[in-house]
């Protein structure tokens, strides 16, 4: 895993085919992330509110083609 990081899970909230997650890392009580998940791995991973998880910080990956700004015409 890259960057591993131990943290809790805080909320849970399905919508549709998607799970959003909101875990808190430990040691950085005023940060917490959010992750997209599908369907599937919830249940192959049970995560519940008060659950343990490590996550892993991945730099986000940018679609090239929509940071060139576009001309009007």
């Amino acid at each position: 895993m890259e960057n591993p990081i131990p943290a809790t899970i805080e909320e849970v909230i399905t919508l549709g085919c998607e799970i959003l997650v909101w875990p808190r890392p430990q040691g950085l009580p005023t940060t917490r992330l959010q992750m997209r998940l599908p369907e599937i791995a919830i249940r192959s991973y049970p995560l519940a509110p008060g659950s343990e998880a490590t996550v892993c910080l991945r730099p986000r990956r940018r679609d090239p083609a929509k940071s060139i700004p576009r001309r009007r015409t």
